[in-house]
């Protein structure tokens, strides 16, 4: 379940990376340096939430698909044996 949650997480934070760039663009044309600096300061949390939420998602699937195959080779193991 962290796993879902977690790949959620980085796709719909990797999702809003446009949106950011274009709120980038916007502020450009306007010329409000400030308006420039927080989008890019949120674009970068942004994309550090994308991250952070790849990297655990990786890992609870690996540790998920890890147990898997040691319950089939525990299993067939039983199999064999008996």
């Amino acid at each position: 379940m962290v796993s879902l949650v977690s790949n959620a997480g980085g796709t719909l934070s990797g999702f809003s990376v446009p949106l950011f760039l274009g709120m980038v663009i916007d502020a450009i044309g306007e010329g409000d340096k400030e308006k420039i600096n927080q989008t890019c300061l949120a674009m970068l949390v942004v994309i550090l939430i994308a991250g952070v939420s790849g990297a655990f998602s990786s890992y609870w699937f690996n540790l998920m698909s890890s147990r898997i195959l040691r319950n089939m080779a525990y299993d067939l193991f039983l199999a064999c044996v008996n």
